[in-house]
Formats: structure tokens, sequence, C-alpha cells
């Protein structure tokens, strides 16, 4: 039974002096108090939604509406999965997760309505009604006529936010989630109270139902009480006791590492160099993304470029089964579908703010078959979010910035279906150099003829399809338990002898690059990359400190993909478009003789060209491939001006 002098006795003692500040601030303001706090003042958890309605109301008989204190109740426990909601629960406080999937702009909602006579000048007040539900009058109390209307400038009005909620995606491993409709009003509606499409929230309200404005069905709705951003997406997975146990054992385990990298895709034979990658990408570094949506990623990106049936699918099979959250897409996806879009709703007319892909893998990996497939000006698009973990929309008076703190694992294939390391990188790669460039590690997949490589993966094969189990690995479950202990408790972090380290690397690395024309070294951006593969490499084994073997262990996995693309890490530069001194002085070389021939209104002949590649190679004495490289950029960047 809920006792109203034992509230007010509550709020006189713990919050007086919140509300004695407040009364005077003449605007409105929230009020948030942990759950556990409440639970002497005796109320049953079925009827806690009348507590809050009371509690509030209490707790603002000294405001009024300009400086009203709304109340949010948190670490509520869960009573339900948002997916298992029905008629049955209709009536019913329900306290879960959810996932925003789309967000009005705040709306003007009128809670109080003065109605005026347009013939005796009566002005009658209106409220809410219970199912917050408020009708004019259709007669003047006063005279009886029948012209009444509303004064907007008299009443009363707050702000509202309708929302689309969804089971989150690490909650549901496969299938479709149902979608419900929930409001927010007042403070919780207002622009100092941040809910973004994508976010997964803890939520309480009122489960119930509204009438259709089209038919004479009616809708399930949510009406909230509370809406919080979850810090961790990982909090409430399924982690046993017996699981941490497990966990922490096999954390100490020297060849941990070479578990984990067996457990992924482990059908799939060889390619070690890969699963090494995919393993870090996994645990990635921490994503700093901080109120102001700015920071450092931490987020691992990788690329794999192979030649028809090498297992590129596979792996993304693989890694959908052991990461905690991922989102799956494919060559159908647009720009708006990967990252965000406003669209008009039609069950209520205003505009909302769709989550795409990208966004809804927050904090999670997203993965992309058949990335060279993509339009480049979608690819583009990905830009904003692998780089800055963010996605920027304004369309429709709508301008959000949303939280993206995802990694790609993108699979493509050459243009011309086999890759030639002797050619050049960026021609065989439908893909732009600005997106290119923000992979962290890239991987060729080639299918070389060598018979005893090729018999000991035809008998892996064939072997793996008569016997699953694998000795040295564990099963999806507890990599995925795994992976998500590691990002809820260990956050790794460079020591000053690894900063040392990793800097003098790249120093050293780069010293190349003035000594000799024909080099492009790596820049700050692969520095990052290898600080983030140290970091996961630590993670993997549970550990708070970056330690010289990670950023050893780090670098060799790194140099290991730039060998996949035929280079080394003197020339690393040439993946993000980067040119050596030697290559930039063979355009300029040709755009000056271009020039040349167009300024006498001269037409280029195939023999004119021919022989402009000839007297180039004699002066410079450079190979064919690299002045053919050379005159095509040169003659498109004159066509191009």
């Amino acid at each position: 039974m809920i006792v109203e002098d034992k509230i007010r006795d509550f709020i006189e003692d713990n919050y007086r002096e919140f509300i004695n500040l407040r009364l005077d601030s003449n605007k409105s303001s929230l009020l948030e108090i942990k759950y556990d706090l409440l639970e002497d003042l005796g109320f049953k958890f079925s009827e806690f939604s009348n507590f809050l309605d009371l509690f509030e109301r209490l707790l603002n008989e000294d405001t009024d509406e300009n400086n009203h204190i709304y109340l949010q109740i948190v670490d509520v426990p869960s009573n339900c999965k948002l997916s298992s909601l029905d008629a049955s629960n209709i009536g019913s406080f329900v306290s879960t997760t959810a996932m925003v999937k789309t967000i009005t702009n705040t709306i003007p909602v009128m809670v109080i309505g003065f109605f005026e006579c347009s013939k005796c000048r009566s002005i009658v007040e209106v409220n809410r009604d219970e199912n917050n539900v408020l009708a004019g009058p259709t007669k003047c109390p006063s005279c009886g006529s029948s012209s009444i209307n509303l004064n907007e400038d008299m009443s009363k009005f707050e702000n509202y936010k309708i929302l689309q909620l969804e089971e989150p995606l690490e909650f549901r491993r496969s299938g479709l989630s149902p979608r419900f409709k929930a409001v927010i009003n007042g403070y919780l509606a207002g622009s100092d109270y941040i809910i973004r499409v994508g976010d997964v929230v803890k939520i309480t309200g009122k489960f119930t139902v509204e009438s259709s404005k089209d038919s004479a069905d009616y809708n399930f709705l949510i009406n909230l009480n509370s809406i919080r951003p979850e810090k961790s997406l990982f909090r409430e997975d399924n982690i046993s006791k017996e699981d941490k146990e497990e966990i922490l054992r096999l954390s100490k385990r020297e060849d941990i590492f070479d578990i984990l990298v067996d457990s992924v895709a482990p059908k799939i034979s060889g390619n070690r160099h890969i699963k090494e990658g995919l393993v870090l990408q996994q645990f990635e570094a921490e994503s700093n993304l901080n109120e102001s949506l700015s920071g450092e990623r931490g987020t691992i990106h990788i690329l794999l470029i192979g030649d028809p049936s090498l297992g590129k699918t596979k792996f993304l099979d693989s890694v959908s089964n052991i990461a905690p959250k991922s989102v799956r897409t494919g060559t159908g996806s647009t720009g708006v579908g990967l990252t965000a879009s406003v669209t008009r709703e039609d069950g209520y007319g205003e505009f909302v703010i769709n989550a795409g892909a990208v966004v809804l893998a927050d904090l999670g990996i997203i993965l992309m078959d058949e990335f060279d497939k993509i339009n480049q000006e979608y690819q583009k698009s990905l830009n904003e979010a692998m780089e800055s973990m963010l996605v920027s929309i304004s369309k429709a008076n709508i301008t959000q910035t949303l939280s993206a703190r995802t990694s790609f694992l993108c699979a493509a294939n050459p243009k011309d279906s086999r890759f030639d390391i002797y050619k050049d990188i960026n021609a065989q790669i439908n893909i732009p150099h600005s997106t290119l460039s923000r992979f962290d590690l890239i991987y060729v997949m080639m299918d070389k003829i060598d018979e005893k490589r090729d018999y000991k993966l035809m008998y892996s094969i064939l072997k793996n399809q008569c016997n699953d189990f694998n000795g040295n690995s564990i099963s999806s479950d507890m990599f995925m338990k795994y992976v998500a202990y590691a990002k809820m408790n260990v956050n790794p972090t460079l020591t000053k002898e690894v900063i040392e380290y990793i800097a003098h690397f790249y120093s050293v690395t780069r010293k190349e690059a003035n000594e000799n024309d024909d080099v492009t070294p790596i820049t700050t951006r692969d520095g990052r990359a290898i600080a983030r593969l140290s970091i996961a490499r630590a993670k993997c084994e549970l550990r708070n400190k970056v330690s010289i073997n990670d950023v050893t262990d780090a670098i060799r996995i790194y140099t290991d993909s730039v060998k996949t693309l035929g280079l080394d890490l003197s020339h690393a530069g040439v993946i993000g478009g980067d040119r050596s001194r030697r290559e930039l002085d063979l355009i300029n070389t040709f755009e000056d003789l271009i020039k040349r021939y167009e300024r006498g209104f001269y037409k280029l002949t195939k023999e004119d060209i021919r022989e402009l590649k000839n007297d180039v190679m004699d002066e410079k004495g450079v190979s064919l491939m690299d002045v053919d490289r050379a005159f095509n950029k040169a003659y498109k960047n004159i066509k191009g001006r």
C-alpha cells in the first residue's frame, strides 16, 4: 500500500534543498533517484507506476509549470523482455532494455487548454484526462454557443517525443524484433536530455494501448517514466559465475591468444595471419567518445580482398557467430540505409530519424560482403563513421549527430577477379582512397597453386566436415562471453615505455623516406592503428597494461597484412593514395608534356603517347609500369581541371 505521508517525509528529508534551489530557477529540471533508495517506502512493484505519479506530484507541491521537477528512477530491476510484451501486459509497469530505432524531433503537446467563446468571450479551462487525452468542449457552458476556439497563447504546452523501440541487437541472435511505440514528455523530451537513434536504453513505463488514427484498431504504447542510455551494451550479457571462472582460467593460459585464433572460422584451413587480425578486431581498443562527441577511436577496421571462393564470406559468417553484437549488410545497401535517414512516419505525420546499419551496430561490428559493389558515394559516406565514430544528419529541420563506435569488417573482390601484387593497388580495388586508408588491416587472399599447400587445405576441409571438434579452440558462445567480459572490465593503457617504443618504430620506419625517392612510408594513421592493435592484444589476456610484447605482436600482424598486398612498411603509404617523390616527379613531367600539346590545340595520338612514355622511361630510368601509372594519373589530373 502506498503511503502518501511516508513519501512526503522522504522528499523533505532528502530533497528539500534540491527543491528550494529549483524554485527560483524559472526552468524545468530533472531529479534522478536510484531505485534501491525507494524500496523502504512500502510499495509493490506492480503499483510502481502509480507510486511514481504520486511521488512527482508531491515533489512539485511548491513548484509551478515554469520550474517543474521531473522524476526519473534509475537502476530499476528488469521485469520483462521487450520482445515478450503482448496484450496480457496491458496496464502493467514494465522495466526493460530496448534500442531506439526511430525518434521524432521535439513536439509541443497541450497539457492545459483554454478555450474562448467567440460570442460571450467566456474562457473554459480543460485538463488532460487520466489517459492523457485533452478533449475541448463542443459548446460554451455559459451561453451554449458552438463557436468556441482554442486560445493557444493562454494554453500550456510541454515537450513531447515519439519513439519506436526494438529489442537490442545483442539480445537477439536471429530474426526480427517487434517494434513498440513509446512516448516521453517534459524534461526527457527537451533539448537538455539527449536520446539518439541507435542508443540502447534502460526504460521504465506503463504498457498500454492507444486507438489507431486510421482504423478502429488499437496499437500498443509505452508511456515512459524514464529512459536512460546504457553505458555498456554488455552489462546484462548472461555471464554466469561459472562462465566468469572459466574466462579467468582461460586468460591465465600462456596460449590463450592461440586458442582464440584457432576459434575463429575453425573450418577454414590456414590464413592464420587473417584470423589473428580478426581476433584483435573483436577486442579492439577503448573508443573514447565524450559528451561533446569527439575523441580517439578504438575501433579496428579490416578489409578482406580476395579471389573468388577463398572463404571471405565464411570469415564473415564466423565473426557474426562470435561477436557479442553484429549487423550484416549486402550489396543492396544505400548510403542512408548504412548511416541514417529522415522520413515522415505515416502513423503520426512527424519526421523521424531512422538509424542505419552502422548506427545500429554502435559498440559492435558491421559485416559488409561485396563491399566493392556498393556505390562509391555510399562508400565515402562511411568515412565519418570509420574515423570519427559519428554519423551526422541534417534534413527536414532535424539536425543530429549519432554515435557509431562501430568496427567494420568488409569483404571485396578485385576488379578483374584476380589480384596482382605487381600492379597498382588502387587500380585493382573499386574503393576510394579516402575510404581505403581508414582500414587498419587489409588482407589480400590469393588462389596460388602449391601442391603441398593445396593437399593440406583439401585434407583439412574434408576432415573438418567429418569432425567438428577442434581440441585447441573454444565454443562460439564462450568466445562471445570472453570478449564481452573483456569489454566490460578491461581497458589497457599504454605505458611510457610502450609509447616510446611505438614512436621509435614509427620514426625509424619513416627515416627511409628521406634517403630514397621511391618510398611511400607509413603515416600517423598507421601508427595509431598499431597502438590500437597493441591495446587489443593486451585485452586478449585481460591485462590492464600494454607490454612491449603486445606491440611487437601488433607490428608483426600489421606487417603481415601489408605483405599480402605485395608491399613492405616502406611502401605502405600507397594504400591511402600517398605517392613517392619519384612518382610525383613522373606525374609532374607528364602533366607538363600534355599541357604543351594542349596549348598548340594538338590532340595526342596513341603513337604520340607511346613515344612520350619511351622518352620518359629513357630519361628517368624507370619501368613501363611506373610510366603507365604516372601518365594515367597525369592525364586524369589534366582532364579533371
